[in-house]
């Protein structure tokens, strides 16, 4: 449902506005690149052979990878890293992101070592209550926005 949803918003975007008028890369170069890629490799197969040489490698490894993750979070209770980690932590909200994670996951080792799982069920609603908070508050803020017709960003993302 997202996915037809956000490529209908896209779209209406792009038609109502122009791309041209939008993020130039977006809507200009990223396109472009893709058919780009693709003509250069149907011109010379031998270079287009070479060229996935790397790429296949580093997918590769990056399979390897994640399956010792799955493996080691499957086999071992005490694994800390989990591996939906590998795959998200390399996108644009993970720039943004990860500080925020990293002290809720500090909070709550601290909370578990010390305090145990009984004090870890009675802080979860106070936790969830700060997140929701902060969702809330974006939320509101981006409304404001949209009815006030300001073109201020709440979120980085």
């Amino acid at each position: 449902m997202s996915l037809v949803a956000s490529a209908w918003t896209v779209l209406s975007i792009a038609y109502t506005y122009g791309g041209v008028n939008l993020h130039y890369w977006f809507y200009s170069i990223m396109g472009r690149w893709t058919f780009d890629d693709m003509a250069a490799n149907q011109l010379n197969p031998v270079a287009a052979w070479n060229f996935w040489g790397p790429r296949g490698a580093f997918t590769g490894f990056g399979a390897g990878l994640m399956f010792l993750l799955l493996y080691l979070r499957h086999r071992f209770l005490w694994w800390p890293i989990h591996p939906i980690g590998l795959p998200v932590g390399g996108t644009y909200v993970m720039f943004f992101a990860w500080s925020s994670m990293a002290l809720g996951w500090l909070a709550k080792w601290i909370v578990l070592k010390y305090g145990g799982v009984p004090l870890f069920r009675r802080l979860r609603p106070f936790f969830l209550g700060m997140v929701l908070g902060q969702v809330s508050s974006a939320g509101l803020w981006m409304a404001v926005d949209l009815i006030a017709g300001w073109d201020a960003v709440v979120t980085r993302w």
